[in-house]
């Protein structure tokens, strides 16, 4: 984990954690992400002395940071992110059937059976 601390003269010190990283090209990101913890929470003028970037990395989808945004849904979605139209729309509606095979299947005008092939589909497309 990297962190990065601050000391603002009208409070205690805070530190930021950022997320661990697999890959060798994310090593520099590793170094980053707790840097954009800290400005996010001094920018907010939040009282939180301490926060991760696991906690707070889902900000930039409500913001213009369209890069950060894409990092986030390939590190959560991976491969699922680009697949077929009929597994993404499984998964969501599954989901919006409160996890019942039996009801997310009607709308799609198909078998249970096949709507789990599908999010089996989808489990293994997940990172």
């Amino acid at each position: 984990m990297s962190y990065a601390t601050s000391c603002r003269p009208s409070r205690a010190c805070g530190a930021a954690a950022g997320s661990t990283r697999e890959e060798l090209e994310d090593f520099r990101r590793s170094h980053l992400d707790p840097l954009n913890v800290q400005w996010m929470l001094s920018r907010l003028d939040s009282p939180q002395q301490l926060a991760t970037h696991d906690e707070v990395e889902q900000v930039p989808l409500a913001t213009t940071e369209v890069a950060a945004a894409d990092g986030l849904v390939q590190r959560v979605l991976g491969a699922l992110a680009h697949a077929a139209p009929a597994v993404r729309e499984a998964v969501g509606i599954f989901m919006a059937a409160q996890y019942t095979a039996s009801l997310a299947a009607e709308p799609l005008y198909i078998h249970p059976d096949t709507l789990l092939r599908r999010l089996t589909r989808a489990d293994e497309l997940l990172p």
